[in-house]
């Protein structure tokens, strides 16, 4: 069986297509995401959960402590 795997350069081509798509960054999405307002309308629900994935995901590729990151957009968000 074959198994696709992705790395930062796929999930950051992902998320640049979804911010192309919804007219938004991936920060801004995902502050959204977590405060559950200001998404965009047209946004479906498993498109929502995908764009948070892989905002999760390339996060953690990007070396960064997706806990100080959640803690940022929890504080910008509130």
């Amino acid at each position: 069986m074959d198994r696709n795997y992705y790395d930062a350069d796929s999930l950051r081509a992902v998320l640049r297509f979804l911010e192309d798509q919804y007219g938004m960054s991936s920060d801004d999405f995902y502050a959204a995401h977590l405060a559950d307002e200001g998404l965009p309308e047209r946004l479906s629900g498993f498109n929502r959960h995908v764009w948070a994935s892989m905002y999760r995901e390339a996060q953690a590729h990007a070396g960064g402590s997706f806990a100080a990151q959640a803690e940022h957009v929890l504080a910008v968000a509130g």
